[in-house]
């Protein structure tokens, strides 16, 4: 279903696609080591932000 999305004539105007999911996350799903926060500081320091 997706590759019809992605594969679809060019249009004007915005395109919306409805896709279903799964619920949960895998148990081996890395976790982030760092606070929502520090990955923010972090990014405005890389954009020379701030």
């Amino acid at each position: 279903m997706i590759d019809r999305f992605f594969d679809a004539k060019n249009v004007d105007g915005a395109r919306f696609a409805r896709l279903s999911i799964k619920t949960g996350t895998p148990g081996d799903l890395p976790r982030p080591k760092i606070t929502p926060e520090d990955v923010c500081a972090r990014l405005e320091q890389h954009i020379g932000g701030r």
